[in-house]
């Protein structure tokens, strides 16, 4: 079959693949050097280096919202509020898709908060 839906028996199934990486997940201790660096550690598979291990970092606080834009009301993330001035109406930054050329891309910008809602239920 084409467009990757055929079997590649030399990487597993994916239920094998899922499972190897949980195994590999669980089974390993997060070593780091005194000085903070992340060790490298050697796979298990292959017995090549696999990629440094770095501490987790917490997530910044993105919201789902809908943008009520130029192209109807579409999905959007909303990654920041700002406030310009004291007294000025608040914005947001917003990630959402834009007509690009032939297709969409990803775009950044800061709206008002009045194009904005929340995306729960309906909105």
């Amino acid at each position: 079959m084409a467009g990757g839906w055929s079997r590649r028996s030399n990487h597993g199934t994916m239920a094998e693949r899922v499972a190897a990486t949980r195994r590999n997940a669980e089974g390993s201790a997060e070593a780091v050097e005194q000085n903070g660096t992340p060790v490298v550690e050697q796979s298990e598979e292959r017995g090549r280096p696999s990629s440094p291990r770095t501490p987790e970092v917490t997530p910044p606080d993105l919201k789902h919202c809908w943008y009520a834009g130029p192209h109807g009301r579409q999905a959007a993330l909303l990654l920041a509020w700002r406030q310009a001035s004291p007294g000025a109406a608040w914005e947001g930054n917003i990630a959402v898709a834009a007509p690009d050329g032939d297709g969409w891309a990803i775009v950044t910008m800061w709206v008002g908060a009045s194009m904005l809602r929340p995306a729960t239920g309906q909105g």
